[in-house]
């Protein structure tokens, strides 16, 4: 079956349906999470969570022949997998031990709250994806909007090389108990995290084109995203766990005070 009947097949677009299975997913993920009592499967389910959403917006309610559509699906698609299967890989190296559920895991309420917040932000992050696939118009690509593919291409290698830089120095036997502060990790103390945020900025001004009026609203989607990795679970938990080990050593204060936080010049 060609892509273009299994979208027609597919039917219209449902928000109901696209929000009650992202949720029944996750929980479903919970439900064997729980019982195992390990987080090994939560990068595994999130992921999921991303692929399912955006392969059913796009496949559904016409969003096939929308080009906009299929391009901004395309990325999320890349950007998931790749991420996901860093994750999945990284987790099962270590053991199938995630030192953020240590505390959670074996709380069955503060688990299914992650597992929760999970759903959310797979609906959250990708919300410009799945409007220009149920409200956007078909129509041709200007050059400003190949400029902004481009430019997401950019931070999808910063975001996927720093996560390999980290990877090689976690690996290597003789940098334990060291921090890392090499390759892009030289100039940004969270290099991965920069690349992650310009790649939704990037989309959801790529989306925003193709839709107009009132959807400009969601923006909120890269602004949402920018205030959790900046405020709330990102750097601040990994800077409180770097201060932790490394708040006493002289290099890591040298390194936290010439190095950028994200982006150098900026911030």
């Amino acid at each position: 079956m060609s892509m273009g009947a299994l979208a027609e097949s597919m039917g219209p677009f449902s928000w109901l349906a696209l929000i009650g299975g992202n949720f029944a997913l996750q929980w479903a993920g919970f439900g064997v999470a729980v019982a195992l009592q390990t987080e090994r499967f939560y990068d595994m389910f999130g992921t999921l969570g991303f692929v399912a959403c955006t392969s059913y917006a796009v496949l559904s309610g016409g969003a096939w022949d929308n080009l906009r559509a299929r391009v901004a699906a395309a990325m999320v698609l890349v950007w998931a997998l790749r991420l996901g299967s860093f994750l999945v890989y990284r987790i099962s190296r270590d053991g199938g031990v995630d030192k953020r559920f240590a505390e959670i895991r074996i709380n069955p309420v503060r688990f299914f709250v992650a597992w929760t917040l999970q759903a959310l932000w797979i609906l959250t992050t990708a919300l410009p994806v799945y409007a220009v696939a149920a409200e956007g118009k078909p129509s041709d690509l200007a050059p400003e909007d190949l400029a902004l593919v481009a430019l997401w291409g950019v931070f999808f290698v910063i975001e996927a090389a720093a996560d390999y830089h980290k990877l090689l120095f976690t690996s290597n036997p003789a940098n334990k108990g060291q921090f890392i502060r090499t390759g892009l990790w030289a100039v940004s103390q969270h290099p991965n995290y920069a690349g992650e945020l310009g790649m939704w900025w990037t989309l959801a001004a790529f989306c925003v084109r193709g839709l107009g009026g009132p959807w400009v609203a969601i923006l909120a989607a890269p602004l949402f995203e920018t205030l959790l990795l900046l405020f709330v679970s990102g750097i601040p938990l990994l800077d409180k766990a770097a201060a932790k080990k490394w708040g006493d050593s002289a290099e890591y204060k040298a390194y936290t005070a010439r190095t950028a936080v994200l982006v150098p010049f900026l911030y």
